[in-house]
């Protein structure tokens, strides 16, 4: 099945973050437990660098170049990917206290944020279980440029 298609608009130094949740055809959360995920935001589909990458336990922004590749590192940043999060704070401690079955929460800290370029992006967010990585949503990943600075 593909993935879903949608458009995030995101200010260029301030934290971001963003919840879903992943369902089944019948519009059951699907447990996350024991997957992993990632999400990349590049200047183009096909750019080789990577302007933002969050998983899950990390953030690696370009830094003051913008940019980065997967052999000359980034700069560590903070927030990451929650997988069974909740929208109110992306913590989880066990399955029956806070969080959510299917809850994808991402944060960013907003000095990474404010290392990415303003302009149109694109990104996608995948998630890895027993049966390999499966993308679940991507699109247009636009920054709007900081003022006040």
């Amino acid at each position: 099945m593909p993935s879903g298609n949608f458009d995030i608009v995101a200010d260029q130094g301030s934290l971001f973050s963003f919840f879903m949740e992943y369902q089944d055809s019948s519009g059951n959360p699907i447990n996350l437990d024991g997957y992993t995920a990632e999400m990349q935001v590049r200047r183009s589909m096909t750019a080789t660098d990577m302007l933002l990458q969050v998983k899950v336990g990390g953030v690696t922004s370009g830094g003051v170049t913008g940019q980065f590749s997967s052999t000359v590192g980034g700069t560590a940043g903070h927030g990451g990917i929650t997988l069974n999060g909740s929208s109110a704070d992306g913590t989880k401690t066990s399955n029956t206290e806070v969080g959510q079955t299917g809850g994808i929460f991402i944060t960013v800290d907003h000095k990474s944020m404010s290392h990415i370029p303003s302009g149109n992006h694109f990104y996608d967010l995948e998630i890895v279980g027993t049966t390999g990585p499966e993308r679940l949503i991507s699109g247009r990943f636009e920054v709007l440029p900081e003022v006040t600075q």
